[in-house]
């Protein structure tokens, strides 16, 4: 054998255990929750400054040209929605924590699950800032049907998320 065979054959066996080692529950497990929470992130932190901005225009008496007590109401659904995720991200702890001890094969679904609900988070996100520039006619019902599914995948993952933690609604 010849020197181009070794490298040939050093190769493959780098790819294969590379394939085989990210394949593996704990390393699927570690990138599931690293991308999770970069989504999370970004939208928790875009949520708390859309609030700071709103407050400013309070402070600084800025009306609204959508009404009356637009922006009041921007910062009351903020504030709930940060609540939601503060819980959401909660029972994901939790659940982290109640079964860490368990098999990496069996941790995978739950960080499955937040992953899926991170990325249900930044589909609404982005819905929304769509929405923001969409100023033709059903601009409404179109942000209705884009989120429609985000929003159906959050509730049954917070389901399951309850139902691992044995949380009565």
């Amino acid at each position: 054998m010849n020197l181009l065979n070794y490298i040939l054959i050093a190769i493959i066996v780098y790819i294969v255990y590379k394939t085989i080692h990210d394949n593996m529950p704990s390393q699927k497990i570690s990138k599931l929750e690293s991308k999770a929470y970069e989504y999370f992130t970004e939208i928790f932190e875009d949520s708390k400054k859309t609030i700071k901005d709103y407050e400013e225009k309070l402070e600084k008496g800025e009306k609204s040209i959508l009404g009356e007590g637009h922006n009041e109401r921007i910062i009351k659904n903020t504030k709930e929605y940060l609540d939601k995720l503060s819980k959401s991200e909660e029972m994901f702890l939790r659940l982290k924590e109640k079964y860490k001890h368990k098999n990496a094969k069996d941790r995978v679904s739950i960080y499955e699950d937040w992953f899926d609900y991170c990325m249900a988070l930044k589909n609404v996100k982005f819905a929304g800032k769509m929405l923001d520039y969409d100023f033709e006619e059903n601009s409404g019902d179109r942000y209705d049907d884009s989120v429609k599914e985000p929003f159906i995948m959050m509730e049954e993952i917070e389901k399951r998320f309850k139902k691992l933690l044995e949380i009565k609604d």
